[in-house]
């Protein structure tokens, strides 16, 4: 499925990666001014960004899955992820 135009495209570099869970993450603040929620595709409602490999220069859409609250009510992650073959990755964005 093609994405839409105008998606953000972010390096996989902007971010650290835990191998064992298979897990991006970074301060949500190292992100000001993108639109971490476009719309991905034309026919769906699907909310992200693309992670561009910057090793291989591969690019997957990653769409929104789920937010944590604190006690307050304060979002404290977003949570997104992609399918990859047969494997799921996620990417954490933390609320600094």
């Amino acid at each position: 499925m093609r994405t839409m135009p105008g998606v953000p495209v972010i390096k996989s570099d902007r971010f650290g990666f835990n191998a064992a869970s298979r897990t991006f993450h970074a301060d949500i603040s190292d992100f000001r001014g993108i639109n971490m929620m476009s719309q991905l595709y034309e026919d769906a409602c699907d909310q992200g960004f693309i992670l561009e490999s910057s090793k291989t220069g591969r690019k997957i859409p990653f769409g929104f899955l789920s937010y944590k609250q604190d006690g307050e009510g304060e979002v404290q992650c977003w949570t997104y992820s992609a399918v990859v073959g047969f494997t799921t990755y996620y990417v954490h964005l933390w609320n600094d």
